[in-house]
């Protein structure tokens, strides 16, 4: 979690983060206690109102922006039920399964964004089946930043960004709880919250959540949006046709879109609302990002610098001399779902190094992205933000890998940067985007040669994948009926 105090102008005046963990209970599983977000929050609250007394009386307004879809349950009172079920947990995939052309065709037909393991009504159900005690107490269920915001003004709301996840009928904009009955939970259709506008006002901050939070009685409170939507706001990517690369946990690709027209008819990927007015964001969200560049650092070169281990890797060609990875370490949602699938590395000899292996991560991801993109609508060029993106090396490897230019945002927190501006907009302080120059970015133009090299890989690289189905799903159930 990342705090920060931000002046009119965008200037970050000061930060404050902390790491919140994530609990893994069984395999597949992804949760996090609710009241230790809360409590996160109210640290690093508290901690910037003491390191910053004075500008801390002049705050003007306060606005949060968080991860979508997972499913965060609350009672009657308001109360969280059990542990947040994350939007990376797959514990549902053996439904989604069981279901998926009954879903598929729902969404289809009524515009809504296809559901994947991670999505709430899918562990809505998952928890009626297997932990109906916990289900029958659920009132209330609510995104990441809904829960924050509730804690601070006792509002139970959320936006139409996050709500576009799952459940919301992309072109109208409202509600759509058929697919409630098409999976047997007819009765949590009054689990979801109110929907809101991005940069509305959600209610004040309460005497309790001063108490401590040591936020002010009475600051205004405004609606953010799901990460995706307001980092990409946060990096002036708001015009049809522009794309956005976030390369972080996940990896999330999308394009800004004026209209819908046929594509949320394609059962790859999503549509999103976007939190800025009139426009709507075709994603393909990949599960595995960073991540598994670190799980590899950790795995094969355990204390070696990133600098280091990039010096030595840049050194090796393209291709790495025959090793290809798979980066799906924790399933995947898209360009293709499988929740069953797994990473691995193929080509493996002898005369391979750790080294090589770490080049074929970079790849996997740079090739990943490649296989996004070839199913978004076309773009001229990439943003790419996030952790990832600090990489040099990775920018230059998805720039020679799309044959198209890609610019490195030096600029950071994004988010902080997507919530200002809605913040500024509820204040109605402007009506319009605070457009980052691209001046500003450092630009990766590809190399002739290395996209050639890199469009003669994505050939393989899919064909491995799409051969690899089989074993994923054979040994999904071999280690469910053996190894359990």
């Amino acid at each position: 979690m990342k705090a920060a105090i931000v002046d009119q102008n965008g200037r970050l005046l000061a930060f404050e983060s902390c790491n919140i963990q994530n609990l893994n209970p069984f395999d597949g599983a992804s949760e996090v206690n609710l009241q230790l977000v809360w409590e996160t929050l109210t640290y690093l609250s508290s901690t910037l109102s003491q390191k910053n007394p004075t500008i801390w009386k002049q705050l003007a307004g306060l606005c949060i922006t968080g991860q979508g879809d997972g499913c965060w349950p609350l009672d009657s009172s308001c109360r969280p039920v059990r542990n947040a079920l994350l939007w990376n947990d797959t514990r549902t995939r053996q439904m989604q399964d069981a279901l998926s052309s009954e879903i598929e065709q729902y969404c289809q037909v009524h515009f809504l964004t296809q559901i994947f393991p991670g999505a709430a009504p899918l562990q809505l159900l998952w928890m009626k089946r297997f932990e109906p005690e916990c289900y029958n107490q659920i009132r209330h269920v609510l995104h990441c930043k809904d829960w924050l915001n509730y804690c601070l003004t006792g509002e139970l709301t959320t936006d139409f960004s996050d709500a576009s996840t799952s459940l919301m009928n992309i072109r109208s904009g409202q509600y759509d709880f058929g697919l409630l009955d098409l999976l047997g939970i007819p009765e949590s259709t009054a689990m979801f919250p109110a929907l809101a506008e991005a940069g509305t006002t959600i209610g004040l901050v309460t005497h309790e959540a001063f108490n401590t939070s040591r936020i002010p009685v009475g600051l205004p409170v405004f609606m953010g949006g799901i990460d995706v939507s307001v980092v990409a706001a946060g990096a002036g990517v708001t015009h049809p046709g522009e794309a956005l690369s976030i390369i972080g946990t996940t990896l999330c690709n999308e394009v800004i879109l004026a209209d819908l027209q046929d594509c949320n008819q394609d059962t790859q990927g999503s549509v999103l609302w976007h939190v800025i007015p009139n426009r709507y964001l075709r994603l393909m969200a990949a599960s595995n990002g960073i991540s598994s560049i670190n799980w590899a650092r950790n795995f094969l070169a355990p204390g070696i610098s990133f600098e280091r281990i990039e010096s030595e890797i840049s050194r090796i060609q393209t291709g790495c001399e025959g090793v290809m990875f798979q980066p799906y370490l924790q399933g995947e949602r898209a360009p293709f779902r499988n929740p069953n699938a797994r990473g691995g590395f193929f080509g493996l000899s002898t005369r391979h190094t750790p080294m090589h292996m770490l080049r074929s991560v970079y790849e996997g991801l740079a090739l990943s992205t490649m296989d996004c993109y070839r199913n978004l609508p076309v773009v001229h060029s990439i943003v790419a933000a996030g952790g990832g993106a600090k990489s040099s090396l990775l920018c230059q490897m998805i720039a020679d890998g799309l044959g198209l230019p890609v610019y490195q945002v030096k600029q950071a927190e994004l988010g902080i940067q997507g919530a200002f501006y809605l913040m500024h907009k509820g204040l109605e302080l402007t009506d319009k985007v605070q457009v980052l120059s691209r001046d500003g970015y450092q630009q990766f133009n590809p190399d002739p040669y290395k996209h050639d090299q890199f469009s003669h890989l994505y050939e393989l690289f899919v064909e491995l994948r799409r051969s690899l189905n089989p074993y994923w799903d054979s040994r999904e159930s071999v280690f469910r009926n053996y190894f359990e």
